[in-house]
Formats: C-alpha cells, sequence, structure tokens
C-alpha cells in the first residue's frame, strides 16, 4: 500500500519555525571572543551586553567542562589529578575573563573621563574669535608703556 503524502500545510507544520528572536551560538562566540572591536567604537550599555553574552557563554563552557569532571571518577591517583586540572582549567578561565571585562570597563570609564575633562575645560574657556583677540591686543598694547 502506497504511502499517503502530506498536505503542504502538514509539512509545514512538522518544519521547525524560525525564531527571529534567536542569535546562532557560534556567530555570537566568533563575534565577541576574537576581541575587534575596540573600547571607544562601543558605548557603555554595549559593552556591558557583550560582557553578559560572554559570561552566559563561559558559563556554558564551564558546565560541560565539569560534565567531563564527573564522568571522570577518582579511582586513581591520575584521575584525581586531571579532575584538579579541570577544575584549575575552570578557575582560569573565569579569572580570565573578569579581570578582561574590569580593565575594558576601567579603560572606558578613563577614556570617558578624559572626554568629560576636555569638553568642560572648553566650556569654561571656549576659543576666542578673531575679534575678540584684536579688542585684547588693543586694550594691552594701551595699557603698556610704549
Amino acid at each position: 500500500m502506497p504511502r499517503r503524502t502530506l498536505s503542504k500545510s502538514k509539512k509545514q507544520l512538522r518544519r521547525k519555525r524560525h525564531n527571529p528572536y534567536s542569535r546562532p551560538a557560534a556567530a555570537e562566540a566568533a563575534s565577541d571572543d576574537d576581541g575587534t572591536q575596540e573600547p571607544s567604537s562601543e558605548t557603555r550599555g554595549q559593552m556591558l551586553r557583550r560582557h553578559s553574552r560572554e559570561k552566559k557563554l563561559l558559563r556554558d563552557r564551564i558546565r560541560t567542562i565539569e560534565e567531563e569532571k564527573r564522568k571522570i571518577g577518582s579511582y586513581t591517583p591520575e584521575l584525581k589529578k586531571l579532575k584538579k586540572a579541570k577544575r584549575k582549567e575552570i578557575l582560569a578561565l573565569q579569572a580570565e575573563l573578569e579581570a578582561r571585562h574590569k580593565a575594558e570597563v576601567a579603560s572606558l570609564d578613563t577614556a570617558a573621563k578624559k572626554q568629560e575633562e576636555k569638553d568642560l575645560a572648553q566650556i569654561v574657556s571656549p576659543p576666542m574669535s578673531r575679534l575678540q583677540q584684536l579688542e585684547l591686543q588693543r586694550m594691552f598694547s594701551r595699557l603698556s608703556p610704549g
């Protein structure tokens, strides 16, 4: 007996629907981990969003490492050493990410502070026009004996 073909609507229902809010994890990881973006080109909000994405990726990585660690067991001293090495790897990854994030936020803050000081200096003493400079020269030329 031949198999009955499904109607087009049922085929479409079987197919997984596209989720516009999902992001491909592989493409996101490649764009975030290479560090090609300069801190001055992104805003603080963008940086903090990127940091939260990187933390999520790190959590996933740590979860896989811990699963591997659980599968190892601790029957022999070599296996115990292997488990300790996995734990050290996790701690190193966490420390590296935290240090990098602190450095990025600090560099952004110092850049923002320098820009703020520059803007404040410009507000306090705005550049003089050519006419103002000539008036000052005339005033000082009258005051100085000559």
